[in-house]
């Protein structure tokens, strides 16, 4: 959300408020500091723990849909016709 980034950015020190405007002004020496300070992680998933299943949607059941439609018989004409 917005409210997070702009507290996060103002607790480190980087957003600035100027004549009414927002501005993200940091110096190289804070941009090193943090750097070093919070250094980035790879992340790290235990494959044993990781569960996966596929995403399954319900199937669509509009008028328009082809997979509404039912395929019936007609006997008399061995044709099949979509009700």
């Amino acid at each position: 959300m917005a409210e997070d980034i702009i507290f996060a950015l103002n607790t480190l020190e980087i957003l600035k408020f100027v004549n009414g405007v927002y501005f993200i002004y940091a110096e190289r020496t804070l941009l090193a500091s943090l750097a070093k300070k919070h250094p980035v992680k790879e992340p790290w998933v235990d494959p044993y723990k990781l569960h996966w299943t596929p995403y399954i949607t319900d199937v669509k059941r509009d008028k328009f849909s082809i997979s509404s439609k039912k395929a019936s018989l007609e006997a008399d004409t061995g044709v099949f016709t979509a009700n």
